[in-house]
């Protein structure tokens, strides 16, 4: 029983470590568009599994930026685990207008 405790253990924490990359990433991603021009908000949701940008953008550029911004995250190398999403949300509304996987 002592030993497949400790097995569990050690397999746990590859997991942990990709779930600290995730929010790592995540934290980046919001850094790298503070430092933009574009006047934003982003929080990351480590429990929530998602990083939540509040734009003004019409639905449309919404969805063509979530994706954008999604490939250049792979791009540069930047993984998640599974089930993370990155959501635009209005300013005006609060309500979601686009959302796509991480």
């Amino acid at each position: 029983m002592k030993s497949f405790l400790i097995l569990a253990a050690a397999l746990a924490i590859p997991s942990l470590a990709h779930a600290d990359d995730s929010v790592k990433h995540a934290n980046a991603m919001c850094r790298a568009m503070e430092n933009t021009d574009i006047p934003m908000i982003c929080n990351v949701s480590g429990s929530g599994h998602t990083v939540t940008m509040t734009i003004n953008m019409i639905s449309s550029e919404a969805r063509t930026f979530c994706q954008g911004a999604a490939s250049q995250m792979r791009q540069v190398g930047a993984s998640f685990e599974p089930g993370w999403t990155l959501r635009i949300v209005s300013p005006t509304s609060g309500s979601s207008v686009a959302e796509c996987s991480l």
